[in-house]
């Protein structure tokens, strides 16, 4: 749903009152993101209507292609009070001054959500999905880098023990839904995630975001690319072999070097 949401206005121009169903916790998101559109949840009724259309079925229906894909640098909105205090928190947390290096703030997300009821999805997740010790390489790579969960589920509380040299700080009791999400990620200078609903939000925000790709990639993502049409600010780091990270995480260590002397030289 936040992948395609980018298609709703584009559906909407054609004419008629478009109504779309969400998750609960997308709807302050997108309807700040859409102000335009009408959102309702999976639990309202549905509405009376003369069409239905799967938003993962719009591109197709608006003869989308490769090269014409909408939104590819930002669609999504952030809250500016949530962003502006995600940023104050997150000052709070490191002050950088007194000579220090000037913090690089980097979201961490290891696992995908489970599905045991749908065997398929289930088994992908196992493939898509790691643990917090395998980022453990990345901990020692940037001098006075601090990293922030982005984990939320199950997988959540290997944050209470992050591998030895990785600061690790988790404030996801204060995500509610995705528009705090949202603005924590806009507080961080990049994420690095596996192929989660995380990596939608930050490419839709158009924010730095790393994904590691298990080795059979969801076809979104193109195979033999390491960029995206679907998102500017996405960089994709594939496994080399199956079950194997070890490939994508070498990478994102010697990417993560030039990212913080480009960051820093930046003054950003």
């Amino acid at each position: 749903m936040i992948q395609f949401s980018r298609f709703i206005p584009l559906a909407a121009a054609r004419g008629g009152r478009t109504i779309v169903r969400v998750r609960a916790p997308l709807l302050s998101l997108l309807r700040r993101s859409f102000p335009d559109q009408t959102f309702v949840t999976e639990e309202d009724p549905v509405p009376a209507h003369d069409l239905q259309c799967p938003v993962l079925s719009l591109p197709f229906a608006l003869g989308t292609t490769v090269e014409t894909i909408p939104g590819a640098s930002g669609f999504l909105v952030a809250d500016p009070q949530k962003v502006a205090f995600w940023q104050d928190r997150l000052a709070a947390d490191l002050p950088s001054g007194n000579g220090a290096k000037r913090p690089v703030r980097i979201g961490l997300v290891w696992a995908g959500a489970r599905h045991p009821e749908v065997r398929a999805v289930e088994q992908a997740n196992r493939r898509r999905s790691t643990t917090l010790e395998t980022f453990a390489p990345l901990g020692r790579v940037v001098s006075g880098s601090v990293f922030y969960s982005l984990q939320v589920g199950p997988e959540s509380t290997q944050a209470r023990t992050p591998p030895p040299g990785m600061k690790l700080i988790d404030h996801t009791a204060l995500l509610h839904d995705f528009s705090d999400t949202a603005a924590l990620i806009c507080a961080l200078d990049l994420v690095v995630a596996v192929d989660t609903s995380t990596v939608h939000v930050a490419g839709g925000l158009g924010r730095p975001v790393w994904m590691l790709s298990r080795y059979d990639q969801c076809w979104r993502w193109i195979t033999g690319r390491t960029d995206s049409p679907w998102y500017d600010s996405l960089r994709i780091y594939r496994q080399d072999r199956p079950f194997d990270w070890s490939g994508p995480i070498r990478r994102i260590r010697a990417g993560l070097k030039v990212f913080a002397r480009t960051l820093r030289a930046s003054g950003a």
